[in-house]
C-alpha cells in the first residue's frame, strides 16, 4: 500500500502527525 497505510499499521502516523491525520503521503 501507500506510505500512509504503512504508518497507520505501525501506529506511527498518529504519533508523528496527531493534528494532521489527513496529510497526503500518496
Amino acid at each position: 500500500g501507500t506510505v500512509r497505510d504503512i504508518l497507520k499499521k505501525n501506529g506511527l502516523f498518529k504519533e508523528l502527525l496527531p493534528n494532521q491525520t489527513e496529510f497526503n503521503f500518496n
